[in-house]
């Protein structure tokens, strides 16, 4: 297995305010990481340094590719759900495409045309039936599962989960440890959750975020 992302010494924080201090971390391609920690602790922040969203006070983020350091990786996200604007003006089906954006236009547009992959990931998730709808008519579990799907439409070398299982419905979250294990096969995963049960059957490898990393 190779690395495929490197931290560090990674410091972080917002303005004055440091939340946590030379972190060293290491991802492997098609391994799992599981995330727990206090809430405030640094979880979300680490997720954010990892997808270049936020640049670390000190240190830096390195992404390789079979063994070759590259400037970045296709990295899947599912966020949080509190971070979407449910009124926003964009269907189910729209919003699943809209995680081809960071790949080049030719790819998106055979993407779309074909409709294979938004298909394909719209019916696994049970959401066909609600593709054309606007997303802020959707329940808590079928906006989480669209989520999963955007993550997932790009075939990330690198997917990170942000407590995924929130809002699922209980027979989506039963199917959640099989697809999750099917999608490792190909892809490093990254899961932040508040399930240590979970995440100890899923995991290679577990991390508790509380101002520091400590590996459980």
């Amino acid at each position: 297995m190779h690395t495929i992302l490197r931290l560090n010494n990674i410091t972080a924080g917002y303005g004055d305010k440091v939340i946590f201090k030379d972190i060293n971390l290491e991802i492997s391609d098609r391994s799992c990481l599981g995330v727990v920690g206090p809430n405030g602790g640094g979880k979300t922040t680490l997720l954010s340094i990892m997808l270049g969203i936020n640049k670390p006070l000190k240190g830096d983020v390195e992404y390789f590719r079979g063994g070759e350091k590259v400037k970045s990786l296709d990295i899947g996200y599912l966020p949080q759900q509190n971070i979407i604007d449910r009124q926003f003006p964009i269907s189910v089906k729209e919003l699943v495409v809209s995680g081809l954006t960071t790949l080049s236009p030719s790819f998106i547009g055979s993407r779309i045309e074909k409709g294979q992959d938004v298909d394909r990931l719209l019916s696994v998730l049970e959401l066909d039936n609600v593709a054309d709808i606007h997303i802020g008519a959707l329940s808590g579990g079928q906006m989480q599962r669209a989520l999963f799907a955007r993550a997932m439409v790009s075939n990330p070398e690198l997917l990170i989960l942000d407590e995924p299982d929130t809002y699922m419905a209980p027979d989506f979250k039963a199917m959640m440890p099989s697809l999750i294990k099917e999608i490792n096969k190909t892809c490093a995963v990254v899961m932040v959750s508040h399930n240590f049960e979970e995440i100890s059957r899923l995991c290679d490898l577990i991390i508790e975020v509380d101002r520091k990393i400590i590996y459980i």
